[in-house]
Protein backbone atom coordinates (compact mmCIF):
# COMPACT_ATOMS: atom_id res chain seq x y z
CA UNK A 1 0.00 0.00 0.00
CA UNK A 2 2.58 2.56 0.85
CA UNK A 3 4.56 1.80 -2.53
CA UNK A 4 1.52 2.74 -4.23
CA UNK A 5 1.29 6.03 -2.57
CA UNK A 6 4.73 6.74 -3.23
CA UNK A 7 4.11 5.87 -7.19
CA UNK A 8 0.76 7.95 -6.98
CA UNK A 9 2.56 10.84 -5.01
CA UNK A 10 5.68 11.17 -7.76
CA UNK A 11 2.93 10.98 -10.75
CA UNK A 12 0.86 13.72 -9.06
CA UNK A 13 4.38 15.88 -9.09
CA UNK A 14 5.81 14.76 -12.30
CA UNK A 15 2.09 16.00 -13.56
CA UNK A 16 2.16 19.07 -11.98
CA UNK A 17 6.06 20.02 -12.89
CA UNK A 18 5.02 18.92 -16.75
CA UNK A 19 2.20 21.31 -15.89
CA UNK A 20 3.91 24.49 -14.95
CA UNK A 21 6.24 23.91 -17.40
CA UNK A 22 4.00 23.92 -20.67
CA UNK A 23 2.17 27.16 -18.48
CA UNK A 24 5.72 28.94 -18.74
CA UNK A 25 6.23 28.04 -22.55
CA UNK A 26 2.65 29.13 -22.98
CA UNK A 27 3.47 32.44 -21.74
CA UNK A 28 6.91 33.10 -23.35
CA UNK A 29 6.20 35.99 -25.97
CA UNK A 30 7.94 34.07 -28.98
CA UNK A 31 10.92 36.10 -30.77
CA UNK A 32 9.91 37.90 -33.48
CA UNK A 33 11.76 38.00 -36.86
CA UNK A 34 12.24 41.38 -39.40
CA UNK A 35 9.22 40.38 -41.14
CA UNK A 36 6.79 40.05 -38.43
CA UNK A 37 7.76 43.14 -37.08
CA UNK A 38 7.21 45.10 -40.32
CA UNK A 39 3.67 43.46 -40.32
CA UNK A 40 2.42 44.12 -36.91
CA UNK A 41 3.42 47.86 -37.61
CA UNK A 42 1.55 48.04 -40.97
CA UNK A 43 -1.52 47.12 -38.40
CA UNK A 44 -0.99 49.96 -35.91
CA UNK A 45 1.03 52.46 -37.73
CA UNK A 46 -1.37 55.92 -37.85
CA UNK A 47 0.20 57.20 -40.81
CA UNK A 48 -0.89 54.55 -42.33
CA UNK A 49 -4.21 54.53 -41.26
CA UNK A 50 -4.48 58.19 -42.04
CA UNK A 51 -2.77 57.67 -45.78
CA UNK A 52 -5.96 55.07 -46.20
CA UNK A 53 -8.70 57.83 -45.20
CA UNK A 54 -7.00 60.03 -47.23
CA UNK A 55 -7.57 57.45 -50.21
CA UNK A 56 -11.00 56.84 -49.35
CA UNK A 57 -11.30 60.77 -49.33
CA UNK A 58 -10.34 60.82 -52.60
CA UNK A 59 -12.39 58.10 -54.02
CA UNK A 60 -15.50 59.85 -52.64
CA UNK A 61 -14.45 62.92 -54.70
CA UNK A 62 -14.01 61.17 -57.88
CA UNK A 63 -17.89 59.75 -57.28
CA UNK A 64 -18.83 63.32 -56.75
CA UNK A 65 -16.64 64.53 -59.96
CA UNK A 66 -18.97 61.94 -61.33
CA UNK A 67 -22.11 62.67 -60.13
CA UNK A 68 -22.02 66.01 -61.29
CA UNK A 69 -22.21 65.00 -64.96
CA UNK A 70 -24.92 63.46 -64.05
CA UNK A 71 -28.99 64.59 -64.76
CA UNK A 72 -30.39 66.24 -61.36
CA UNK A 73 -34.09 65.36 -61.25
CA UNK A 74 -36.48 66.78 -57.98
CA UNK A 75 -39.54 66.61 -57.12
CA UNK A 76 -40.87 70.23 -55.77
CA UNK A 77 -44.37 71.40 -53.98
CA UNK A 78 -45.11 74.93 -53.29
CA UNK A 79 -47.81 76.73 -51.54
CA UNK A 80 -48.50 80.40 -51.83
CA UNK A 81 -51.31 82.43 -50.42
CA UNK A 82 -51.77 85.95 -50.87
CA UNK A 83 -54.34 88.90 -50.10
CA UNK A 84 -56.70 88.88 -52.92
CA UNK A 85 -60.38 89.33 -54.07
CA UNK A 86 -59.66 86.90 -56.94
CA UNK A 87 -61.07 83.57 -56.39
CA UNK A 88 -57.48 82.02 -56.33
CA UNK A 89 -56.01 83.32 -53.43
CA UNK A 90 -53.95 80.25 -52.84
CA UNK A 91 -51.37 79.09 -55.49
CA UNK A 92 -50.23 75.38 -55.65
CA UNK A 93 -47.08 74.15 -57.53
CA UNK A 94 -46.32 70.40 -58.11
CA UNK A 95 -43.48 69.29 -60.68
CA UNK A 96 -40.61 67.00 -61.25
CA UNK A 97 -37.73 69.13 -62.55
CA UNK A 98 -34.53 67.87 -64.63
CA UNK A 99 -31.38 69.96 -65.01
CA UNK A 100 -28.67 68.86 -67.61
CA UNK A 101 -25.10 70.10 -67.87
CA UNK A 102 -24.65 69.85 -71.49
CA UNK A 103 -21.08 71.97 -72.05
CA UNK A 104 -19.06 73.47 -69.18
CA UNK A 105 -16.09 73.74 -71.27
CA UNK A 106 -14.57 70.28 -71.13
CA UNK A 107 -14.25 71.86 -67.22
CA UNK A 108 -16.67 68.27 -66.05
CA UNK A 109 -14.81 66.22 -67.84
CA UNK A 110 -11.53 66.97 -66.62
CA UNK A 111 -12.33 66.86 -63.03
CA UNK A 112 -13.36 63.25 -63.61
CA UNK A 113 -10.04 62.55 -64.98
CA UNK A 114 -8.42 64.68 -62.44
CA UNK A 115 -9.83 63.12 -59.38
CA UNK A 116 -9.33 59.09 -60.83
CA UNK A 117 -5.71 60.76 -60.85
CA UNK A 118 -6.20 61.82 -56.99
CA UNK A 119 -6.86 58.28 -56.39
CA UNK A 120 -4.11 56.88 -58.41
CA UNK A 121 -1.66 59.67 -56.37
CA UNK A 122 -3.11 58.67 -52.89
CA UNK A 123 -2.93 54.73 -53.39
CA UNK A 124 1.16 55.63 -54.47
CA UNK A 125 1.40 57.88 -51.36
CA UNK A 126 -0.01 54.69 -49.03
CA UNK A 127 2.56 52.85 -51.02
CA UNK A 128 5.43 55.23 -50.18
CA UNK A 129 4.16 55.56 -46.66
CA UNK A 130 4.59 51.74 -46.28
CA UNK A 131 8.05 52.03 -47.49
CA UNK A 132 8.94 54.75 -45.17
CA UNK A 133 7.56 52.59 -42.19
CA UNK A 134 9.45 49.58 -43.48
CA UNK A 135 12.39 51.44 -42.89
CA UNK A 136 11.92 52.63 -39.48
CA UNK A 137 11.06 49.39 -38.49
CA UNK A 138 14.30 47.96 -39.91
CA UNK A 139 16.49 50.52 -38.43
CA UNK A 140 14.63 49.87 -35.08
CA UNK A 141 15.05 45.69 -35.13
CA UNK A 142 18.87 45.93 -36.42
CA UNK A 143 19.79 48.48 -33.74
CA UNK A 144 17.80 46.22 -31.27
CA UNK A 145 19.98 42.97 -32.23
CA UNK A 146 22.83 44.86 -32.59
CA UNK A 147 22.82 46.09 -28.99
CA UNK A 148 21.56 42.45 -27.84
CA UNK A 149 24.82 41.30 -29.40
CA UNK A 150 26.82 43.55 -28.11
CA UNK A 151 25.41 42.49 -24.78
CA UNK A 152 26.59 39.35 -24.97
CA UNK A 153 30.05 40.06 -26.37
CA UNK A 154 30.39 41.97 -23.13
CA UNK A 155 28.97 38.95 -20.90
CA UNK A 156 31.46 36.64 -22.81
CA UNK A 157 34.33 39.02 -22.34
CA UNK A 158 33.15 39.09 -18.01
CA UNK A 159 33.13 35.51 -18.33
CA UNK A 160 36.55 35.33 -19.98
CA UNK A 161 38.42 37.55 -17.58
CA UNK A 162 36.30 35.87 -14.63
CA UNK A 163 38.58 33.17 -15.74
CA UNK A 164 41.78 34.74 -16.20
CA UNK A 165 40.92 36.17 -12.15
CA UNK A 166 40.42 33.48 -10.96
CA UNK A 167 43.60 31.57 -12.66
CA UNK A 168 45.44 34.49 -10.65
CA UNK A 169 44.10 34.34 -7.51
CA UNK A 170 45.55 30.44 -7.49
CA UNK A 171 48.40 32.20 -8.69
CA UNK A 172 49.02 34.98 -5.67
CA UNK A 173 47.98 31.88 -3.51
CA UNK A 174 51.59 29.91 -4.94
CA UNK A 175 53.32 33.10 -5.12
CA UNK A 176 53.75 33.10 -8.88
CA UNK A 177 51.85 36.36 -9.91
CA UNK A 178 51.67 39.77 -7.08
CA UNK A 179 48.22 41.02 -6.13
CA UNK A 180 48.57 43.89 -8.57
CA UNK A 181 47.92 41.67 -11.10
CA UNK A 182 44.82 41.01 -9.45
CA UNK A 183 43.67 44.45 -8.83
CA UNK A 184 44.10 45.27 -12.91
CA UNK A 185 41.51 42.43 -14.05
CA UNK A 186 39.59 43.36 -11.36
CA UNK A 187 39.78 46.80 -12.46
CA UNK A 188 38.83 45.56 -16.27
CA UNK A 189 35.83 43.93 -14.51
CA UNK A 190 34.59 47.47 -13.37
CA UNK A 191 34.89 49.02 -16.83
CA UNK A 192 33.34 46.40 -18.13
CA UNK A 193 30.34 46.38 -15.74
CA UNK A 194 29.68 49.91 -16.35
CA UNK A 195 29.78 49.09 -20.33
CA UNK A 196 27.17 46.75 -19.54
CA UNK A 197 25.03 49.06 -18.05
CA UNK A 198 25.32 51.47 -20.73
CA UNK A 199 24.21 49.16 -23.27
CA UNK A 200 21.28 47.83 -21.52
CA UNK A 201 20.00 51.28 -21.00
CA UNK A 202 20.70 51.76 -25.06
CA UNK A 203 18.80 47.77 -25.18
CA UNK A 204 15.68 49.62 -23.70
CA UNK A 205 15.68 52.06 -25.30
CA UNK A 206 16.02 50.48 -28.63
CA UNK A 207 13.25 47.86 -27.26
CA UNK A 208 10.90 51.08 -26.27
CA UNK A 209 11.51 52.27 -30.47
CA UNK A 210 10.46 49.03 -31.99
CA UNK A 211 7.95 48.45 -29.18
CA UNK A 212 6.49 51.83 -30.37
CA UNK A 213 6.68 51.26 -33.92
CA UNK A 214 4.66 47.56 -33.57
CA UNK A 215 2.35 48.46 -30.95
CA UNK A 216 3.57 45.79 -28.59
CA UNK A 217 4.64 46.21 -24.91
CA UNK A 218 8.60 46.44 -24.53
CA UNK A 219 9.06 43.92 -22.01
CA UNK A 220 7.16 41.45 -24.15
CA UNK A 221 9.44 42.28 -27.11
CA UNK A 222 12.11 39.65 -27.98
CA UNK A 223 13.81 39.25 -31.55
CA UNK A 224 15.35 37.16 -33.55
CA UNK A 225 17.61 37.63 -37.10
CA UNK A 226 16.56 35.06 -39.18
CA UNK A 227 18.01 36.75 -42.40
CA UNK A 228 20.98 35.24 -44.16
CA UNK A 229 24.10 36.64 -44.69
CA UNK A 230 24.98 38.68 -47.64
CA UNK A 231 25.22 37.02 -50.66
CA UNK A 232 26.47 38.34 -54.01
CA UNK A 233 26.45 42.19 -54.83
CA UNK A 234 24.46 43.26 -57.82
CA UNK A 235 25.68 46.13 -59.64
CA UNK A 236 24.56 49.90 -58.32
CA UNK A 237 22.76 50.71 -61.53
CA UNK A 238 20.30 47.68 -60.68
CA UNK A 239 19.73 49.24 -57.55
CA UNK A 240 19.18 52.83 -59.90
CA UNK A 241 17.04 51.52 -62.49
CA UNK A 242 14.74 49.83 -59.88
CA UNK A 243 14.08 53.14 -58.07
CA UNK A 244 12.58 54.69 -60.77
CA UNK A 245 9.64 53.16 -59.92
CA UNK A 246 9.72 54.06 -56.36
CA UNK A 247 5.78 54.92 -55.12
CA UNK A 248 7.04 57.94 -53.80
CA UNK A 249 8.25 58.85 -57.37
CA UNK A 250 4.85 57.38 -58.92
CA UNK A 251 3.32 59.93 -56.90
CA UNK A 252 4.97 62.88 -58.04
CA UNK A 253 4.67 62.34 -61.12
CA UNK A 254 1.21 61.42 -60.92
CA UNK A 255 0.78 65.25 -59.40
CA UNK A 256 2.00 66.23 -62.37
CA UNK A 257 -0.78 64.57 -64.45
CA UNK A 258 -3.39 65.93 -61.45
CA UNK A 259 -1.60 69.77 -62.11
CA UNK A 260 -2.23 68.85 -65.95
CA UNK A 261 -5.49 68.59 -65.38
CA UNK A 262 -6.17 71.66 -63.00
CA UNK A 263 -4.82 73.95 -66.24
CA UNK A 264 -7.32 72.55 -68.08
CA UNK A 265 -10.10 72.99 -65.72
CA UNK A 266 -9.13 76.60 -65.56
CA UNK A 267 -8.72 77.15 -68.98
CA UNK A 268 -12.74 76.05 -69.50
CA UNK A 269 -13.47 79.12 -68.02
CA UNK A 270 -13.05 80.53 -71.16
CA UNK A 271 -15.38 78.40 -72.82
CA UNK A 272 -19.38 79.01 -72.28
CA UNK A 273 -21.50 76.81 -70.21
CA UNK A 274 -25.03 75.55 -71.20
CA UNK A 275 -27.23 73.80 -69.15
CA UNK A 276 -30.61 71.82 -70.06
CA UNK A 277 -33.67 72.32 -67.98
CA UNK A 278 -37.38 70.81 -67.76
CA UNK A 279 -40.29 70.77 -66.19
CA UNK A 280 -43.12 68.35 -65.77
CA UNK A 281 -45.95 69.81 -63.76
CA UNK A 282 -48.70 67.53 -62.01
CA UNK A 283 -51.95 68.73 -59.82
CA UNK A 284 -53.05 72.05 -59.93
CA UNK A 285 -50.98 75.21 -59.97
CA UNK A 286 -50.17 78.59 -61.28
CA UNK A 287 -48.84 77.69 -64.84
CA UNK A 288 -51.51 78.93 -67.66
CA UNK A 289 -54.13 76.37 -68.32
CA UNK A 290 -52.87 73.44 -70.61
CA UNK A 291 -49.56 73.77 -70.21
CA UNK A 292 -47.89 70.33 -68.96
CA UNK A 293 -44.29 70.50 -69.12
CA UNK A 294 -41.27 73.62 -70.08
CA UNK A 295 -38.46 73.09 -71.10
CA UNK A 296 -34.94 75.37 -71.80
CA UNK A 297 -31.74 75.66 -72.70
CA UNK A 298 -29.31 78.56 -71.33
CA UNK A 299 -26.41 79.97 -72.49
CA UNK A 300 -23.48 81.50 -69.72
CA UNK A 301 -20.52 83.26 -72.04
CA UNK A 302 -18.24 85.17 -70.08
CA UNK A 303 -17.23 88.02 -71.93
CA UNK A 304 -15.11 89.83 -69.37
CA UNK A 305 -13.92 89.08 -65.92
CA UNK A 306 -11.12 91.41 -64.83
CA UNK A 307 -8.44 88.85 -65.60
CA UNK A 308 -9.36 86.50 -62.91
CA UNK A 309 -9.67 83.71 -65.26
CA UNK A 310 -6.05 84.57 -66.67
CA UNK A 311 -5.06 84.72 -63.00
CA UNK A 312 -6.11 81.31 -62.33
CA UNK A 313 -4.18 79.43 -65.36
CA UNK A 314 -1.07 81.69 -64.78
CA UNK A 315 -1.31 80.42 -61.01
CA UNK A 316 -2.16 76.77 -62.21
CA UNK A 317 0.90 76.62 -64.71
CA UNK A 318 3.13 77.87 -61.88
CA UNK A 319 2.29 74.71 -59.80
CA UNK A 320 2.48 72.77 -62.97
CA UNK A 321 6.14 74.06 -63.42
CA UNK A 322 6.76 73.81 -59.54
CA UNK A 323 5.81 69.78 -59.46
CA UNK A 324 8.12 69.41 -62.42
CA UNK A 325 11.27 70.95 -60.31
CA UNK A 326 10.20 69.05 -57.07
CA UNK A 327 9.95 65.79 -59.35
CA UNK A 328 13.46 66.41 -60.70
CA UNK A 329 14.69 67.55 -57.25
CA UNK A 330 13.92 64.20 -55.37
CA UNK A 331 14.76 62.09 -57.95
CA UNK A 332 18.20 62.97 -57.62
CA UNK A 333 17.78 62.77 -53.82
CA UNK A 334 16.98 59.28 -54.36
CA UNK A 335 19.94 58.45 -56.96
CA UNK A 336 21.87 60.35 -54.23
CA UNK A 337 20.65 58.17 -50.85
CA UNK A 338 21.11 54.68 -52.84
CA UNK A 339 24.81 55.46 -53.93
CA UNK A 340 25.27 56.58 -50.45
CA UNK A 341 24.01 53.19 -49.46
CA UNK A 342 25.73 51.08 -52.03
CA UNK A 343 28.87 52.76 -50.69
CA UNK A 344 28.28 52.34 -47.37
CA UNK A 345 27.23 49.10 -47.87
CA UNK A 346 30.80 47.75 -49.55
CA UNK A 347 32.68 49.82 -47.21
CA UNK A 348 30.76 47.87 -44.26
CA UNK A 349 31.51 44.19 -46.38
CA UNK A 350 35.33 45.71 -46.49
CA UNK A 351 35.47 46.37 -43.26
CA UNK A 352 34.23 43.05 -42.32
CA UNK A 353 36.66 40.68 -43.95
CA UNK A 354 39.55 42.68 -42.34
CA UNK A 355 37.84 42.15 -39.58
CA UNK A 356 37.68 38.17 -39.38
CA UNK A 357 41.49 38.64 -40.19
CA UNK A 358 41.98 40.96 -37.30
CA UNK A 359 40.12 38.91 -34.97
CA UNK A 360 41.81 35.66 -35.79
CA UNK A 361 45.27 37.40 -35.28
CA UNK A 362 44.37 37.97 -31.74
CA UNK A 363 42.75 35.22 -30.99
CA UNK A 364 45.77 33.07 -32.20
CA UNK A 365 48.35 35.89 -30.02
CA UNK A 366 46.25 35.26 -26.66
CA UNK A 367 46.53 31.54 -26.60
CA UNK A 368 49.73 32.54 -27.29
CA UNK A 369 50.09 35.17 -25.08
CA UNK A 370 48.74 32.51 -21.91
CA UNK A 371 50.87 29.56 -23.20
CA UNK A 372 54.02 32.21 -23.07
CA UNK A 373 52.83 33.57 -19.43
CA UNK A 374 52.76 29.99 -18.12
CA UNK A 375 55.96 29.50 -18.98
CA UNK A 376 57.42 33.11 -17.62
CA UNK A 377 58.33 34.21 -20.85
CA UNK A 378 55.83 37.38 -20.92
CA UNK A 379 54.00 38.90 -17.96
CA UNK A 380 50.51 39.67 -17.14
CA UNK A 381 50.04 42.93 -18.44
CA UNK A 382 50.85 41.13 -21.93
CA UNK A 383 48.33 39.25 -21.52
CA UNK A 384 45.51 41.65 -20.54
CA UNK A 385 46.63 43.56 -23.07
CA UNK A 386 46.57 40.45 -25.62
CA UNK A 387 43.11 39.57 -24.34
CA UNK A 388 41.76 43.46 -24.43
CA UNK A 389 42.83 43.24 -28.36
CA UNK A 390 40.76 40.13 -28.47
CA UNK A 391 37.54 40.94 -27.18
CA UNK A 392 37.84 44.58 -28.97
CA UNK A 393 37.63 42.83 -32.36
CA UNK A 394 35.47 40.35 -31.73
CA UNK A 395 33.10 43.11 -30.63
CA UNK A 396 34.02 45.26 -33.35
CA UNK A 397 33.45 42.04 -36.14
CA UNK A 398 29.84 41.60 -34.50
CA UNK A 399 29.10 45.33 -35.23
CA UNK A 400 30.61 45.68 -38.90
CA UNK A 401 28.43 42.24 -39.25
CA UNK A 402 25.40 43.59 -38.16
CA UNK A 403 26.41 47.42 -40.07
CA UNK A 404 25.84 44.83 -43.33
CA UNK A 405 22.66 43.54 -42.49
CA UNK A 406 21.42 47.63 -41.59
CA UNK A 407 23.12 48.84 -44.72
CA UNK A 408 21.16 46.14 -47.08
CA UNK A 409 18.02 46.32 -45.99
CA UNK A 410 18.42 50.23 -45.69
CA UNK A 411 19.31 49.48 -49.33
CA UNK A 412 16.94 47.32 -50.70
CA UNK A 413 14.25 49.34 -49.17
CA UNK A 414 15.60 52.78 -51.10
CA UNK A 415 15.21 51.06 -54.21
CA UNK A 416 11.97 48.68 -53.48
CA UNK A 417 13.71 45.69 -53.70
Amino acid sequence: MKKHAKIFFMAVVISLGLSAAVSAQAVEPAALTLAQCQALAAQKNSDLKIQAEKRYQAEQQLKQAQGDMMPDIRYELSQSRQNSISDTPKYTTSKFTLSQPLFYGFKKVKTVSLSKSAVKQQELLYEAAQRNLKADVSTAFYTLVQVETDLKDIQDSHDLLQNRLKELDDRVQLGKSRESEVLVVQSQLGVLLAQEESAENDRQAALETLAFLTGLKAEDLTVTDDNAALGNMDPVEKYLEAAKNRPDLEALRQEIVTQNYQVKIARGDYWPAVDLDTNWFTGNSDRPENVTWQAAVSLDFPLFQGGITQARVNGELSRLREANEILVLLTDQVNTDIRKLYKALLSSIAQVETLKDAYAKANKSYQLQLKDYRYGLVNNLDVLQSLTTLLDGKRSLDRALMQVKINKALLDIAAMQ
